[in-house]
């Protein structure tokens, strides 16, 4: 998912250059699959909560909405859609 990802700083400590972080390769998806699981299963708070995927939904929903409109448009006008809308409050079937 993040393959060849690289990281390049040029901030430097008393004129000394940081040293480079060691970023190990791996399926970042399986993992935050596997920690939300383990959440579940051992009734943890997870390290990303499903706020933050939802904020980043906003994000990609008026990205989308710009280009279609082809007009600026602002979180706020997505977020406010949101809250007003009865989707999110709806309870969702379970298919287990």
């Amino acid at each position: 998912a993040y393959k060849d990802l690289k990281i390049e700083m040029s901030a430097t400590n008393n004129g000394k250059e940081f040293p480079l972080p060691v970023v190990k390769e791996s399926n970042q998806f399986a993992l935050v699959m596997d920690h939300m699981a383990e959440c579940i299963l051992k009734d943890k708070i997870p390290k990303t909560p499903g706020e933050e995927g939802l904020k980043d939904q906003f994000v990609i929903d008026a990205i989308y909405r710009s280009a279609r409109q082809k007009k600026v448009t602002y979180l706020k006008e997505i977020m406010n859609e949101y809250l007003l809308s009865e989707k999110h409050r709806q309870p969702r079937s379970s298919s287990f």
